[in-house]
């Protein structure tokens, strides 16, 4: 029989490479810098401006028909008008369900911050109380986008309140005299709603962003927890293929060594011999 030659590792069988949690987190970048990124809906922004386009028109005609107030009217209608003809017009042309761009949300949010200023503007600005919309798209913004479109909503939603102050059409009451408030007041009800704007966006963004670290913080946990019953499945699996192994290595030693005991040559011993320590060595290895 020829000598069979084995060459010896050069170091201990390494296993299974189990990646700690950490490590995991790691390779999913927790990162917390896009986090909101991307969540908000076609249906979210058109649900909220058929909110705000009918709280408009709510005002509009609690204001003429019970307070007796004389605004543009027409004017005012035909602005709601066409933001109902382009809120409809891309609830149709666009699925529900589609995630918005971020550029596109910033965009959306930004044409209803103008169409309520110019509104207001209308209807006799910071003394209008219903300057309070002003707030909603900005907050909006705070839950759903990155921190640049948000500071650009907010600084133009701060602009028109501050505007607003110094800049509307005089609101006439039913008899015919103008509301005439002083300027500290307009200035104080835009400052009021400024603070409105800060306080309630920075709120709302505070906690999408503890909504997004919680569930990473799940995704992170899952996909561990996913991956350790994938390596326990493994482990599980090599055991039974070691036991399956066990008894043919068994068979194996006791046919070497009865070769071994009953060799005609020294060289079919030695050869024997090497196939009894090699299938010890598998046993172990197994083990």
């Amino acid at each position: 029989m020829a000598s069979v030659k084995t060459t010896t590792p050069s170091g201990p069988a390494s296993g299974l490479d189990r990646q700690s949690p950490a490590q995991a987190q790691d390779e999913l970048a927790w990162d917390m810098r896009g986090a909101g990124h991307g969540r908000l809906r076609m249906r979210t922004l058109v649900t909220l401006r058929w909110t705000i386009i009918l709280g408009e028109l709510a005002i509009l005609l609690i204001g003429g028909m019970f307070l007796g107030l004389k605004a543009p009217y027409a004017i005012c209608f035909g602005l709601i008008g066409a933001a109902a003809w382009i809120n409809l017009l891309t609830g149709v042309a666009s699925p529900g369900q589609r995630m918005i761009a971020d550029w596109e949300a910033t965009a959306q949010l930004g044409f209803d911050v103008a169409q309520i200023s110019v509104l207001l503007f209308l209807t006799g600005g910071t003394a209008n109380p219903f300057i309070l919309m002003l707030i909603a798209p900005v907050t909006l913004a705070a839950a759903t986008l990155p921190l640049t479109p948000l500071l650009i909503l907010g600084g133009a939603a701060v602009g028109a309140s501050m505007a607003l102050a110094f800049l509307h059409l005089p609101l006439p009451l039913a008899e015919g005299v103008a509301m005439d408030l002083p300027l500290s007041f307009m200035i104080g009800a835009a400052s009021a709603n400024v603070a409105g704007i800060a306080v309630i966006a920075g709120s709302v963004r505070q906690a999408a962003q503890e909504s997004a670290r919680m569930a990473l913080a799940l995704d992170v946990t899952q996909t561990v927890l996913s991956r350790e019953q994938r390596l326990s499945a493994l482990g599980a699996l090599a055991a039974a293929a070691a036991h399956e192994l066990g008894t043919p290595l068994a068979t194996i030693a006791i046919v070497a060594k009865e070769m071994a005991r009953e060799a005609p040559t020294a060289q079919v011993k030695e050869d024997a011999d090497l196939l009894v320590a090699q299938a010890a060595r598998c046993r172990e290895i197994l083990r």
